[in-house]
């Protein structure tokens, strides 16, 4: 009697731990199946999505960099991959004052018949007579503004006829490039303005490595357009071919001077106006991300 009701209690114990597997069981599977009830097919991505009332999970982070991104490169402009600071134009004929510029680096300028001279002898005058009367004539190529120097240039001459002496001169421009001592100096400079703001770590961190960016890239192009020319001079002399010359009655000359410009901003030989230029290229990225005072988000 004792044995049987011993195994009616085994048999019975055994049916309740049957039932609280079969129900843990069926609970997991109801975790494991994805919302849309849907089962995927064999090799297929099982794709779980929030239930419709779940909150969104916003990752500031990811935005705030995308942000910044869009921000620096809204500023900048890439020539022959080197990237340069942009910053809006204001009313103002200094440069070196605001930081700005009539050009970017990279921006050039042709230009055609410039400094022509056309000049002609009188017919069987002395050979010791000269045109002009005190030579010589001297024609200047100049840079429509100081944001420009000369590339490259060449002497054209469409139809001379001798004695004549005719000549091309280039000179530098009246100012010095910045050196690696100045380039120096204003990325410390740029290091505490930017430690000086009231935004975030993280994108004082960004702004820091771009400006070393910039900084080195506008070192680079500084370098590249030293060697250009802030002025060309075209001169010419002309005699007279004899008085009983039957061969030649005069003498003449026909020439002007090509050439390219190319940008070179103020802030490549003045050190105020590069800190002042890349300080407002800053600001203009710290107001497009609007880190403050309209508002903050965390960076993290």
């Amino acid at each position: 009697m004792k044995k049987l009701q011993t195994l009616a209690l085994a048999v019975a114990a055994l049916a309740v731990l049957g039932g609280l597997s079969v129900g843990q069981g069926v609970q997991r599977d109801k975790r494991m199946t994805p919302p849309t009830g849907k089962q995927p097919a064999m090799g297929e991505m099982k794709v779980y999505e929030p239930a419709p009332n779940a909150p969104f999970e916003f990752d500031p982070g990811v935005y705030n960099k995308k942000v910044v991104a869009q921000a620096m490169a809204s500023s900048i402009v890439t020539r022959k991959g080197m990237e340069f600071p942009i910053v809006a134009k204001v009313s103002s004929s200094d440069p070196t004052a605001t930081g700005w510029a009539s050009c970017e680096p990279g921006d050039t300028q042709t230009f055609a018949q410039n400094a022509a001279i056309d000049l002609e002898s009188g017919d069987h005058v002395l050979k010791t007579r000269t045109y002009p009367s005190e030579p010589p004539l001297r024609k200047i190529v100049s840079p429509p503004n100081a944001d420009w120097v000369i590339q490259s240039y060449h002497r054209v001459v469409t139809s001379a006829g001798h004695p004549y002496e005719a000549s091309d001169s280039a000179f530098p421009a009246g100012y010095s490039y910045l050196t690696s001592g100045n380039y120096s100096s204003v990325r410390t400079t740029m290091q505490s303005f930017v430690a000086s703001l009231n935004v975030s770590q993280k994108i004082k961190a960004d702004l820091n490595a771009k400006l070393d960016t910039l900084i080195s890239n506008i070192s680079s192009y500084g370098y590249s357009v030293s060697a250009s020319n802030g002025t060309v001079e075209h001169t010419l002399t002309l005699w007279g071919t004899g008085r009983t010359n039957t061969r030649a009655a005069h003498s003449w000359y026909h020439g002007y001077i090509d050439g390219t410009l190319i940008c070179s901003p103020a802030y490549l030989h003045d050190q105020n106006a590069l800190v002042t230029r890349l300080k407002t290229w800053v600001n203009g990225v710290v107001r497009m991300v609007g880190d403050p005072p309209t508002r903050t988000f965390s960076y993290e």
